[in-house]
C-alpha cells in the first residue's frame, strides 16, 4: 500500500517508528506491506513513487533541520491551500491524516480528507477536528466514493474504545455513555486532590513534565473531551439517521474553576472531581463538566487513565479502560486502521 502522511510530529515519527519495527510482522500476519510515497509537514511536501526512505524522513525532522523540503524529492509549499491538490495526485492508496488539531480551523483538514476520497484515496484520521464538526459529511464523501475511512486514534489513543462502541450496539440498544477522555485534565486533578495544590501549580507541573501543551485551553476547557465526546456518539452509532451531533453541540465546562477547597469538600464526602463526558441516546444531549464521582467508582481512574462507560438496555453497562495518550499508544491506533483498510479493501 502506497502511503502519503500528513504532519510529522510525534505521532507522524511514531507512526513512521512502528512500521519500521513491525513491517515484517504486518507482512507476515496480515500481507500487509507499504511504501511512503508522499508526505508533508507545516511548510514543505515530498513526493517519490518508488519510496521515501523513513530513515532519512525522520531525519529532517530532528530538532534544528529544515524539514520534508530539504530531502531530495522535497520542496516548499507557497499555501498549505495547495495540499489537497497535492495528495490527490500523489498516486497513493491511503491518506494518513496527523495534522494538528485546531477546533476553531478544522476546515484545511477537512478538505484534505475530502480532497484525498474524492480521488480514491483511503483515509486514516487521527485528527479530531474535522471528524468532530464534519462527521456526516465525511463519511458520506467515504460512501459516495466507495473508500474507506477509519479514525480508531481520534478517542482513547490505542485504547479502542470506538470499535468498543460500534459493536456495544450493534446487538442492542444504547442508554447513553460516560467516560473519562482526557488524560492532562486527569493528571491535574489527580495532582490537585492528592497534593492539595492549586490548578494553576497543577497545570504548571503538567505541563513540566509534558503531560500539558504550552497552550493547554483545547485541554483544561473541555474542548478535546468534547470532540471526542461527539465522535463516540457519531461513530457508535447513537444519532438517528438525519440528525447530526457536533462538537458546538456538546455542553462544555472546563476545569479552571476547580480549587483545592472543591477537591477538600468531595474528599470529606468520599468523593473526587473528574472532567466526566456523558452523552444520553433519548435526548440526544451530551456534556462534559467537571463531576464528583465516589471514590472507587469505575470513573475514578488513575492520572492518564481512560475509560469509557457504555449503558445498554439489555446487557447493562461496559467498561473499557486503557492509557489514553501517548505518541506510541496513537501510532498503534493508526497502524490498527491501517491493517483493517488493508483486509477490507481486498
Amino acid at each position: 500500500m502506497r502511503l502519503f502522511i500528513v504532519g510529522l510530529g510525534v505521532v507522524g515519527k511514531g507512526v513512521l517508528e512502528l512500521l519500521d519495527a513491525r513491517r515484517a510482522e504486518l507482512a507476515s500476519h496480515f500481507g500487509v506491506e507499504t511504501r511512503l510515497v508522499g508526505v508533508a509537514d507545516s511548510k514543505g511536501v515530498a513526493l517519490c513513487e518508488d519510496g521515501l526512505a523513513h530513515a532519512e524522513v525522520l531525519g529532517v525532522k530532528r530538532p534544528g533541520a529544515a524539514g520534508v523540503a530539504s530531502l531530495p524529492d522535497g520542496r516548499p509549499l507557497a499555501s498549505q491551500d495547495d495540499l489537497p491538490e497535492v495528495i490527490a495526485h500523489s498516486g497513493a492508496d491511503v491518506l494518513i491524516e496527523l495534522g494538528p488539531t485546531q477546533m476553531r480551523s478544522p476546515r484545511p483538514a477537512t478538505d484534505r480528507l475530502l480532497a484525498a476520497m474524492g480521488a480514491g484515496l483511503h483515509v486514516i484520521g487521527a485528527n479530531k477536528a474535522p471528524l468532530s464538526t464534519a462527521f456526516a459529511a465525511l463519511t458520506e464523501a467515504a460512501a459516495v466514493n466507495n473508500v474507506l475511512l477509519r479514525y480508531s486514534a481520534t478517542v482513547g489513543a490505542g485504547t479502542p474504545m470506538l470499535t468498543l462502541a460500534r459493536a456495544a450496539v450493534m446487538g442492542d440498544t444504547l442508554v447513553g455513555f460516560r467516560a473519562i477522555l482526557n488524560g492532562t485534565t486527569n493528571f491535574i486533578l489527580s495532582q490537585m486532590r492528592s497534593s492539595g495544590a492549586t490548578f494553576d501549580s497543577a497545570l504548571a507541573e503538567a505541563q513540566r513534565l509534558g503531560w500539558a501543551e504550552a497552550d493547554p485551553s483545547n485541554d483544561v476547557d473541555g474542548w478535546d473531551t468534547a470532540m471526542k465526546t461527539a465522535i463516540i456518539a457519531c461513530h457508535a452509532p447513537a444519532i438517528p439517521p438525519g440528525r447530526s451531533i457536533s462538537v458546538h453541540d456538546v455542553r462544555t465546562v472546563g476545569i479552571r474553576g476547580v480549587s483545592a477547597r472543591d477537591h477538600a469538600d468531595a474528599e470529606a464526602q468520599g468523593q473526587v472531581i473528574k472532567l466526566v463526558a456523558s452523552f444520553d441516546a433519548t435526548t440526544l444531549s451530551a456534556r462534559v463538566e467537571p463531576v464528583r464521582v465516589p471514590i472507587g467508582s469505575r470513573l475514578d481512574v488513575p492520572a492518564g487513565g481512560n475509560v469509557l462507560l457504555i449503558d445498554l438496555k439489555h446487557a447493562g453497562e461496559l467498561a473499557l479502560f486503557g492509557r489514553g495518550a501517548g505518541a506510541h499508544e496513537t501510532a498503534a491506533a493508526v497502524l490498527r486502521d491501517l491493517v483493517d483498510i488493508a483486509l477490507s479493501a481486498r
